[in-house]
């Protein structure tokens, strides 16, 4: 109920985005707006139910009829994928009032960086390594994996910055391109300046443009992201008529970019925030007591190269001699691009996110980690413990990248009291990856959710290929 309430909350800010809003299709006064969305969610769930009036305070509110709201959109591009779900290469400033929507601004975040005052803001050791940056600035700054924590560290930076209407903003919202290419092949193409953009090309088309584009038009670097609201005034027009006529694709397009964390929310209302993290709106590192699992990559200074690489994991657990677990996870990694004005050799600080106590062993495929930088890159943080490590990847080469370590004394205690519980969790914004399971739990497998294939049964084994479009959620009995 509350997850399909900010589905259409979702819509009006794709609507915003492209400079328009769903006002001007629906032919509503502001003061339907409260009407239209009840009876919206009733007619998809069938029913009222008690907490009707809570989520209409919440849309009262989200839409500015309380009060007028200020959003901050991060455009994520995850082609260049960071932990927060991809670089900020761009960002709008959103006022709505009353239900109606002003675009404040939208510009390239190079902008707002060279333009800020001098301030002490010291990055992550790995950014100052790799990038050779001394200064944090709000372009970096989503370098945690939980979407709540970026943002408030780029809401924090572009306050330092003196970014626009910095103290009045109320939610931040991140969207990466994947949304849009989704959006086009519902949509079909649009012709801006002479080119067609589908959902095949409309990522690669619009970095060139901005990247090089510009240029050979004989536009200024500082107008190179012009492009992006001539996209919005051609798409806007024929996306308004197409959304009545394809409501329930254009529904699940968008329940899918919330899942997928491809469109992500974070309001500095605690209550609204706590509501949003509730419905996985808002997504974090979960908290979990069974085992867990997050991979997160880092492109420093490989352009667009995550557009190039295919990923699948693979994470194995046998027993010690000793009683205890050693887990093993794997990531194979596939380089299919060349060197060229969009991909280059993949350069990535890596961190793998386990459950406290977990002990580690070997990197195997890394930097070598030291005892004189183990400190710098390992750590305990939002409830994990992690590991981490450098990686390049040349182009047309496959290459893996090992953390082997001791499962974490709590999991073993689990796992001989009969149960094995796992989250592996997707990174922000990325793509598909393949995951594959290898788990030997010492004890006979009696049930498992999701289950193996049949041929797999009867052992201590428990075996499955899956991916991590998702979040993935494992719950396995064994005999003890």
């Amino acid at each position: 109920m509350f997850k399909k309430i900010f589905l259409i909350i979702s819509i009006l800010i794709l609507l915003i985005i492209l400079g328009s809003t769903i006002f001007l299709y629906l032919n509503l006064k502001s003061g339907k707006l409260q009407k239209f969305v009840i009876n919206t969610v009733v007619e998809q769930v069938g029913k009222k139910d008690e907490n009707l009036l809570e989520q209409s305070e919440i849309i009262q509110q989200a839409f500015g009829f309380v009060e007028p709201q200020y959003y901050l959109l991060l455009f994520l591009n995850n082609t260049e994928l960071r932990p927060g779900g991809g670089f900020i290469g761009s960002y709008a400033v959103i006022k709505i009032e009353n239900g109606q929507p002003e675009i404040l601004k939208i510009e390239g975040t190079e902008i707002l960086d060279g333009n800020s005052p001098q301030f002490e803001s010291i990055p992550p050791v790995q950014l100052t390594k790799y990038l050779k940056i001394d200064s944090w600035k709000f372009r970096d700054s989503n370098w945690s994996p939980d979407f709540g924590v970026s943002a408030q560290k780029a809401l924090e930076l572009y306050r330092k910055e003196n970014g626009l209407v910095a103290s009045k903003i109320n939610a931040v919202v991140g969207i990466t391109p994947t949304v849009f290419e989704n959006i086009l092949k519902i949509l079909g193409p649009i012709t801006v300046d002479g080119i067609e953009f589908n959902n095949s090309n409309f990522t690669e088309k619009l970095e060139y443009e901005v990247e090089y584009g510009y240029d050979e038009k004989g536009k200024d670097f500082a107008d190179r992201k012009e492009i992006m609201g001539n996209l919005a005034q051609e798409m806007l027009p024929k996306f308004k008529k197409d959304i009545i006529l394809n409501w329930q694709k254009y529904y699940d397009l968008f329940e899918s970019m919330i899942v997928q964390k491809q469109i992500m929310f974070y309001s500095l209302d605690d209550q609204i925030q706590n509501f949003l993290e509730v419905k996985k709106l808002s997504p974090q590192v979960e908290k979990t007591n069974g085992d867990y699992l997050l991979w997160v990559d880092a492109n420093l200074g490989a352009w667009k190269t995550d557009f190039s690489l295919e990923r699948s994991i693979e994470y194995k657990i046998s027993p010690t001699e000793n009683g205890g677990f050693l887990g093993e996870v794997k990531m194979n990694y596939k380089h299919v691009g060349t060197f060229n004005w969009r991909t280059t050799r993949y350069l990535s600080y890596t961190r793998l996110y386990l459950p406290i106590g977990s002990e580690l062993i070997e990197i195997v495929g890394g930097e070598n980690i030291t005892a004189e930088n183990r400190q710098s890159n390992s750590g305990v943080e939002l409830g994990k413990e992690w590991f981490g490590t450098f990686v390049s990847i040349e182009p047309k080469t496959n290459k893996e990248l090992i953390f082997r370590f001791y499962l974490s004394p709590t999991i073993v205690e689990q796992i001989k009291n009969g149960e094995y519980n796992l989250l592996a969790q997707k990174q922000l914004g990325a793509l598909r990856y393949g995951l594959t399971l290898d788990l030997s739990l010492g004890n006979n497998v009696l049930d498992a959710k999701p289950a193996e294939l049949v041929e797999n049964w009867g052992d201590d084994k428990y075996e499955l290929k899956t991916d991590l479009m998702v979040d993935r959620y494992f719950v396995i009995s064994l005999k003890h």
